[in-house]
Parts: C-alpha cells; sequence; structure tokens
C-alpha cells in the first residue's frame, strides 16, 4: 500500500471512528508514524456563550434585515406593548430565532409565547464573527509551542505559510493578529488557521 494512501485510510478510520474533526500524520516510507496530532473545532453555542449567558430559542417576528450578530430587543406584545430583554441574535428559521442574552433574562421568556423584536445599531463584534467563520470554513486552527534552538526561532509571522491569528509569548499575554514582522522566540505558542496549519509551521521549522 503506497504512503500516501496508508496515510489517507490512518486519518480516515481515525476521523470516523473516534469523532476526531482534524487528524495531521506523518507517516514514513517504512509505515513509521513520525508525527501524529488530533484536534476539533468548537461546534455549536457553547463556545461563544460569555459567562452568566444562554442562549434561548424563542417564536419572534424579526425585522426583515436583521442578521446574526445584531444587538435586538425582546418585546412582548400582548396584553400591551412591554420590552422584556435585549440580546443578541444568533439565528433565524422561520419564525424561530435563537437569541444569546443574560441567563436573568432568558428565564422570564417561553416558548409558548410569540415575541416581536427590535434591531438595535451596535459595533460589529469581531471575536464572535470570527468564531462563526471559523464553525463553516474548511480551514482549522492549531496552537503549536515553538521549541528553542529550532529554526522557526527567531523567524517572522511573513515566513509562515498561512493565518497567524495571534501569539502568546512565554511570558505575557495573548497578542491578536501580530503583525508580519513580528519574530517568533522559543516558548511562543503560535495560533494558525489554514487547511494544514501545523505542516505550515512544521515546513517553515525545517
Amino acid at each position: 500500500l503506497p504512503v500516501e494512501a496508508l496515510r489517507e485510510r490512518l486519518v480516515s478510520r481515525i476521523k470516523s471512528e473516534y469523532g476526531v474533526g482534524y487528524v495531521d500524520v506523518d507517516v514514513d516510507a517504512d509505515g513509521t508514524v513520525e508525527y501524529f496530532a488530533v484536534g476539533s473545532r468548537a461546534a455549536g453555542l457553547g463556545p461563544t456563550l460569555a459567562p452568566g449567558s444562554a442562549a434561548i430559542a424563542i417564536a419572534a417576528d424579526p425585522p426583515n434585515n436583521a442578521t446574526a450578530g445584531d444587538t435586538v430587543q425582546v418585546w412582548a406584545t400582548e396584553p400591551e406593548p412591554k420590552r422584556l430583554a435585549t440580546g443578541e441574535l444568533r439565528g433565524v428559521a422561520g419564525d424561530a430565532v435563537t437569541v444569546a442574552l443574560d441567563e436573568s433574562d432568558a428565564e422570564a421568556l417561553t416558548a409558548e409565547s410569540g415575541y416581536r423584536l427590535v434591531t438595535l445599531p451596535a459595533e460589529p463584534q469581531a471575536d464572535r464573527e470570527f468564531a462563526s467563520l471559523l464553525r463553516n470554513a474548511d480551514e482549522t486552527m492549531a496552537a503549536v509551542t515553538v521549541a528553542a534552538g529550532s529554526q522557526l526561532s527567531g523567524r517572522t509571522v511573513g515566513d509562515v505559510e498561512t493565518v497567524v491569528a495571534a501569539v502568546r509569548p512565554a511570558a505575557g499575554t495573548v497578542q491578536p493578529i501580530p503583525p508580519r514582522s513580528y519574530a517568533f522566540d522559543a516558548g511562543d505558542t503560535v495560533y494558525l488557521v489554514g487547511f494544514d496549519p501545523a505542516e505550515s509551521v512544521r515546513t517553515a521549522d525545517e
């Protein structure tokens, strides 16, 4: 069996039998596994909800131009108009709407009642937009730590042939979207997004 076919079979089997979303394997000509890494993608709303918040599906009449990420007010229409909560629109399917809001506000809403939504102007929420795009993209995310003495140490973000989403220095806080001139140092944790991000870094490290 050719090495590439063996690799593809191994990747496919691990994904199907263990429910793994991302597999990266290097196999030598004699069938020895030289490198092995697995990962998974964040799915659903849970990973994007802040502590103390909840997502709830309600029957509502959203504005025609309402889209995921909009800030909305939830109004009761009977017996008289009353604003019940303010939250973030996460999805619309017909008259079923998913809204993320404070847990205390969510307790006041019921699945049986009908509501009306009012869209409010708001600044784009880049973190949630990024999470939404990542869940729906073909690319995956990987985190790689720069080893001491490696070829990657001292090289820059521009040398890596994939998107560097963030860098966490060995001593410091996370730096999102670092400049292309940023030089990696031993101990840095590099967060990458791409079709095979780990391979891109390993190639640059050779």
